[in-house]
């Protein structure tokens, strides 16, 4: 699954000629010095099969049927499934995408004060979207091709979220008002996206 936290690279190696070690020393010095260096994240490096037949693919599913925090999930059952596999003699490379700590900004809009300054909540909600993230208008065809229109702000302008301070939304009286009189901020960790299988939460 993409997330934000996710990456993954292709590295190509020198000539044959030109190497002093070969791929399994290469691939323990490098994942070695991930686990060194990189301690908070979940980095490893891996050689492609040279026979595409000689690997296979399973996706584990685990559904969350307790009225448990979600966010406590990954940590238990989905730990000790990862764990049992990775310890079968013909499995490797057992894992799980899913985290439940990504860091995250929340919002929390005061809605009195939104319709104390004559603000339509549709329309605030709107406002703080395309401000924040991205909003879609809508789409037209040229070039034989059909684009999508989003409006948002400068990448440069919501990179922290103190760059709410330099928002503003037009009331209906057509007075400019200040978003952080409106929202307050703070930081917390939780899961950047969930999975439902069979109508539980799963994550994969």
């Amino acid at each position: 699954m993409s997330a934000s936290y996710n990456g993954f690279f292709f590295v190509a190696l020198k000539p044959w000629g030109e190497r002093k070690l070969d791929a399994k020393e290469i691939l323990a010095k490098i994942n070695g010095a991930l686990v060194a260096d990189v301690p908070e994240a979940m980095a490893f490096a891996s050689c492609r099969p040279l026979f595409p037949v000689s690997q296979f693919r399973w996706i584990l599913i685990l559904d969350s049927r307790s009225q448990r925090r979600f966010s406590r999930l990954p940590r238990s059952e989905s730990a000790e499934v990862s764990r049992s596999s990775s310890q079968a003699t013909r499995t490797c490379s057992v894992g799980s995408q899913f985290s439940a700590a990504a860091p995250q900004i929340y919002a929390d809009v005061d809605r009195d004060k939104v319709m104390k300054q004559g603000l339509l909540w549709p329309m605030f909600i709107r406002r703080l979207q395309a401000y924040l993230g991205g909003l879609f208008l809508n789409q037209f065809n040229r070039f034989g091709r059909q684009w999508r229109v989003f409006l948002q702000a400068e990448g440069d302008e919501r990179l922290s979220d103190r760059d709410i301070e330099q928002y503003y939304v037009r009331n209906n009286d057509g007075n400019m008002v200040p978003l952080s009189a409106l929202v307050t901020t703070r930081k917390i960790s939780g899961p950047e996206y969930t999975n439902r299988f069979n109508v539980y939460r799963a994550p994969k």
